[in-house]
């Protein structure tokens, strides 16, 4: 509305419109840690006014959405970003990693020789549990305990700790295995 008044005021002093570009005042690239609310970059005209409507489009839906006019992270990856105003587009690229925790559920307490018990594994990205990608298994002593997928196997009397991993993130579990 603002802008219309201005236009029309300048229109009767002769002034010749123009319409103002659309510029992005914040980052190219944006990276967020979390999965959640994202705050955009300011998007404005040239003329420093902000555009009363803008249309937002995201090409990977997965990664990210707009939800009631909010721009919401979704999952780990990278997706452009387009807004556009009467014909001009800014875009923008937008990258989710969102630090990744993991973590044993109800570790057994032992684990007797020839017996399996399996592991479930609690992945986090920030405060939200996501579905665990595939870690990497890995035991420190395999005379004592092996581990396959999640499934520990008793071989000997000991302990072992057994390690999942996803990429830098682990959860590492003190396993006792006892005789039978």
């Amino acid at each position: 509305m603002k802008r219309a008044v201005i236009w029309l005021l300048l229109a009767a002093c002769g002034v010749q419109q123009t319409t103002p570009a659309l510029t992005n005042e914040g980052p190219s690239q944006l990276r967020v840690d979390k999965l959640g609310p994202v705050d955009r970059p300011r998007i404005v005209l040239d003329d420093g006014l902000r555009p009363d409507t803008i249309e937002v489009a995201i090409d990977d839906p997965a990664v990210a959405a707009m939800v009631d006019g909010r721009l919401i992270a979704k999952a780990r990856g990278e997706t452009q970003v387009t807004e556009t105003w009467e014909e001009q587009e800014v875009v923008w690229t937008l990258v989710v990693d969102p630090a990744v925790s993991l973590r044993f559920l109800d570790v057994p307490a032992s684990v007797a020789i020839g017996a399996t018990a399996t592991l479930s594994l609690e992945v986090r990205a920030g405060d939200t549990v996501v579905k665990a990608e595939e870690a990497t298994w890995a035991t420190s002593n395999s005379t004592v305990a092996g581990v396959k997928q999640g499934t520990i196997t008793g071989h000997q009397v000991g302990v072992s700790f057994i390690t999942a991993r996803i990429g830098t993130s682990e959860a590492m579990a003190e396993i006792e295995v006892v005789a039978n």
